[in-house]
């Protein structure tokens, strides 16, 4: 008698033949790893902050130094052992300083300078003496004295409380003025005339006691702007062709200018006696050739009228309507006005004199 097999077992549940490893869960990509996870956070080095500036140690690569010459990981930003966390030979720790030397005392030591010393040019200067070059001459011919005493050395340092003297007159720092004058035609630019004519000096009814003198210069036939001033220092930056300083010209010549001659102005340039010159921006008048505006840093002599009679053309009409950012708006013909505050530390940053 046969057994009776058609008694229902549970089936076997199935298994992978060929695997030998457990089956690992997989987490999707968008998710981080659990708490629970041996492994590190993934980290996108594409989204994080700039590295810093790295310099690269010879054996260890992967190795930074900040500021104070330590070494940090590039990537973590943490220091690394003691035995690479010593000052960098590039760079010096903040807070070192020189070992002081003893002094001799057999050696003459050096008489102290005040904290801010000026040289004796540069007082004079300032002191409206003159101009630079006018006041060392005056100090190497023996005028100057300081104390009492001859200086026949420009730089000279000064102390606080030397007290100085040129051609017997005692010199002070002067309270500073900065005057803008509207020039009409007809007057020279200069504080005196040997030939009695009219100079800029006889329209500047704005102060008596103290004494300007304009920076730079117009000729008798240009009108316009004219800045005068007894601050040496600022007159001389704004003088200088390294601080580039702007200067706006209304120019009327006697036939239209070509668009040939006029690239050739601002793109080769012109070359005068005294140097190339060229043109920053030329702008025609609506309606007028023969009008342009012409904006140019240099400061040579009459160079606007120069450099147009050197390209064949005849300068009628010459005013100036802006000199370093500062305009006309308000100012007649012969009027001047002091210069606003904010308009003097304009003209400052400008030549770079900090406050």
């Amino acid at each position: 008698m046969k057994k009776n097999n058609s008694t229902n077992f549970p089936k076997p549940k199935k298994t992978h033949k060929k695997s030998k490893f457990p089956v690992v869960t997989k987490f999707p990509k968008t998710s981080s790893f659990p708490k629970d996870s041996k492994f590190p956070k993934e980290t996108d080095y594409s989204k994080t902050t700039k590295f810093p500036k790295v310099v690269r140690h010879p054996k260890h690569p992967y190795i930074s130094e900040d500021e104070q010459g330590f070494k940090k990981d590039i990537y973590s930003n943490k220091p690394q052992s003691s035995k690479f966390n010593k000052p960098s030979k590039f760079t010096k720790p903040r807070g070192t300083t020189k070992p002081v030397k003893a002094t001799n005392p057999t050696k003459p030591t050096k008489t102290p300078v005040a904290s801010e010393a000026m040289s004796l040019s540069k007082y004079l200067a300032l002191g409206g003496v003159g101009s630079r070059r006018k006041v060392t001459e005056l100090i190497k011919e023996g005028f100057v004295t300081v104390n009492n005493k001859s200086v026949t050395e420009p730089g000279y340092k000064l102390l606080d409380k030397d007290i100085v003297r040129a051609k017997g007159e005692l010199v002070k720092q002067e309270e500073k003025a900065y005057i803008l004058l509207n020039k009409p035609k007809d007057y020279i630019t200069t504080v005196s005339d040997e030939k009695g004519r009219r100079t800029v000096m006889d329209l500047i009814r704005l102060t008596k006691d103290v004494r300007v003198y304009p920076i730079g210069r117009l000729d008798r036939a240009t009108t316009g702007l004219l800045l005068l001033t007894n601050d040496g220092e600022l007159a001389l930056k704004l003088a200088h062709p390294r601080y580039k300083i702007s200067k706006v010209y209304l120019v009327e010549l006697d036939k239209l200018l070509t668009s040939s001659n006029m690239r050739k102005l601002v793109e080769e340039g012109v070359e005068l006696e005294d140097g190339k010159v060229v043109v920053d921006e030329i702008v025609f008048q609506p309606g007028d050739k023969k009008t342009v505006t012409v904006e140019i840093h240099s400061g040579k002599y009459r160079v606007v009228r120069r450099i147009f009679e050197a390209i064949g053309y005849e300068v009628r009409k010459l005013d100036r309507i802006s000199y370093a950012g500062l305009t006309k708006q308000g100012l007649r013909v012969g009027q001047c006005r002091f210069l606003e505050p904010q308009e003097v530390a304009m003209l400052k940053k400008m030549g770079g004199i900090k406050e």
